[in-house]
């Protein structure tokens, strides 16, 4: 896979970790979510026993190899029919054999496969939803990820003929569906082919309990003529998922399209402000990107339309102060088809960067940690492409309900920080208050992004950046805060809207590929 890197000339840390070599004896181990799985060289005897007792059904396999298949072998395979969906370290593939008459080709293309086993619904189930299936007998909400070239006849013929109730829901343009079903058939369901993963399904909730200087916004939207840039976020759309939007405030109203459903809500509508508040009537109250245009959905409904409202706003940043599951150790920084979801945009829709809040469980004890860690929300926020913002106050002192990381596959999170404890914004029809959360964190970032993209426009003759280069100026730009590095709390420190415009201005980045 070709990846773009982006890469910046200011300060940043490089890890490497070398392990040990494997002996040339050592069988090559495969590595699923839930643990290693046991190899054996039963290739032939696999495809032997397929061959004469196969219902003709397709089936879902992990295939490992001898050594990494080049470029010709797996060519080969797709070539005969076999799709090969995703590789599991070591040398080990996720693969589709269509029928058993194609089973007896897997020779004919490569000599190097060694071991062959059913994929286990087990493995595909995350561990949340399989503690749920486990402790209950009840009707359980699930989040079904099919296999991208699944047809969605086949998947509503097959969920149909399983007796699963479909929740329509946009997400299933992405093979995503919402389903409901009894625990006791989960892994039955889970088993077929065509599935990658099964995880909870929940509605989102929302993430609430002097802002912008903390964050240097101010030197951005100061005029030039006193030091500043003279940004206001003017050309630039930004996207925001709450429950409510902003169309009943006058500082909003004139700039917001909106496709949210629901009448005036604080949450919703206090979000908005901090993004892009033009303090018409309180002057307290300008958001960090005051003439930033706004297209307002209903929480997460606003993902799965990415791509339309770049074509149609040209959308480059989304504010989503919400969590899926909130309050739970069980799921806190769990990796599921929530956040593959959000890496699958990342990768289509390059010019979009999805700003998430960190949640505010920082009072659980989440164990093995310290009271406080391993509390990152789970779902949405421990995707790698997305960046995730925790919470301070104005005098930069960590909010003590701030999730924080580890995830539970040990990455970082949050990113960054912003003033999250104590943001005056809208509410209601023309009013204005204090709130607090990382709800209130994560639209200071999202109205920073956004007047570095202006910058950025004006320095490119109008070019939008990459997500990934917007991600990078706001991490390597922060003001390191904590323990010296990246750490747990702070993620790379907090948001710094000009020292990420100093990098702009001076060019120290580059894009280039491997």
């Amino acid at each position: 896979m070709i990846r773009s890197l982006t890469r910046l000339f200011n300060v940043f840390v490089c890890a490497v970790v070398i392990g040990s070599s494997p002996t040339l004896a050592q069988a090559p181990l495969l590595r699923v979510k839930q643990g290693i799985v046991p190899t054996q060289a039963n290739a032939r005897r696999w495809v032997d026993s397929f061959a004469r007792t196969g219902s003709g059904e397709p089936v879902q396999v992990l295939m490992q190899f001898g050594v990494t298949p080049d470029k010709k072998t797996t060519t080969a395979l797709e070539a005969a029919g076999i799709r090969i969906l995703d590789y599991v370290p070591d040398n080990g593939y996720i693969v589709i054999i269509p029928s058993s008459s194609v089973a007896g080709a897997l020779f004919a293309t490569s000599n190097d496969i060694s071991g062959i086993s059913p994929v286990s619904p087990e493995w595909k189930i995350d561990e949340y939803l399989a503690r749920q299936i486990r402790s209950s007998n009840t009707i359980v909400n699930v989040l079904l990820t099919f296999w991208t070239g699944i047809s969605k006849t086949d998947i509503v013929e097959f969920l149909h003929r399983k007796g699963v109730v479909i929740s329509s829901s946009p997400l299933e343009r992405y093979n995503i569906y919402k389903v409901g079903m009894p625990s006791n058939r989960v892994k039955s369901v889970v088993s077929w082919y065509g599935i990658k993963n099964a995880g909870p399904a929940h509605e989102p909730v929302p993430c609430d309990l002097e802002s912008r200087p903390a964050v240097k916004g101010n030197i951005a939207v100061m005029p030039v003529a006193l030091g500043g840039y003279g940004l206001s976020g003017e050309g630039v759309t930004v996207g925001v998922g709450d429950n409510a939007s902003g169309i009943f405030h006058a500082d909003l109203k004139d700039r917001t399209t909106d496709f949210n459903p629901v009448m005036a809500s604080r949450h919703g509508e206090h979000v908005n402000g901090i993004v892009g508040g033009a303090a018409n009537v309180d002057p307290l109250a300008e958001g960090m990107a005051p003439h930033v245009s706004l297209v307002d959905h209903y929480f997460d409904l606003i993902l799965p339309e990415t791509k339309a409202m770049f074509d149609n706003y040209q959308m480059t940043i989304t504010n989503n102060s919400y969590g899926v599951i909130l309050g739970d150790c069980d799921y806190s920084g769990t990796y599921d088809g929530y956040s593959r979801f959000i890496d699958t945009l990342a990768t289509e829709d390059p010019y979009v960067l999805h700003v998430f809040a960190a949640g505010n469980d920082g009072g659980m004890n989440c164990k093995p940690f310290l009271q406080g860690f391993g509390t990152i929300a789970g779902g949405y926020q421990p995707a790698k492409n997305n960046l995730v913002v925790g919470s301070f106050t104005d005098y930069m002192v960590q909010a003590g309900d701030e999730s924080r990381g580890p995830t539970k596959d040990g990455r970082i999170k949050p990113e960054v920080v912003a003033t999250g404890l104590g943001a005056y914004s809208t509410i209601d029809v023309d009013g204005y208050a204090w709130d607090a959360g990382t709800s209130m964190a994560s639209p200071h970032v999202a109205g920073g992004l956004a007047v570095i993209t202006e910058r950025y426009k004006q320095l490119n003759g109008g070019a939008l950046p990459n997500n990934d280069l917007m991600k990078a100026l706001v991490m390597n730009g922060a003001l390191d805060l904590g323990n010296p590095g990246p750490d747990f709390s702070y993620g790379f420190g907090a948001m710094d809207v000009y020292r990420s415009l100093l990098m702009i201005d001076s060019a120290r980045y580059f894009r280039s590929e491997v």
